[in-house]
């Protein structure tokens, strides 16, 4: 029973011994692949699902009817919530 024992504590004491050296003594060469300089184009395609929520949405009510006589922004000019446009801007 004893010679079973030191038989197992030396089998484990040499596979740690062999795991040790081969983490932090072996040495590896890395690998490379050489390959031949080309002008292309690089693209990768992204797929994903789920669910697409809408946005910010306003319902407007007016009690009465009236004219539109100037808008304060130009066309493609970024506008902020909440920023107001006077007739002095």
């Amino acid at each position: 029973m004893a010679n079973k024992k030191i038989i197992a504590a030396i089998t484990i004491i040499f596979v740690l011994i062999l795991i040790v050296y081969q983490v932090f003594f072996s040495k590896k060469e890395p690998s490379f692949e050489l390959v031949q300089v080309s002008h292309g184009t690089v693209s990768q395609e992204i797929s994903e699902t789920g669910q697409v929520e809408k946005g910010e949405e306003i319902s407007l009510g007016f009690q009465s009817a009236g004219k539109i006589e100037k808008i304060y922004v130009q066309v493609g000019q970024n506008v902020k919530t909440g920023e107001k446009y006077s007739h002095s801007a």
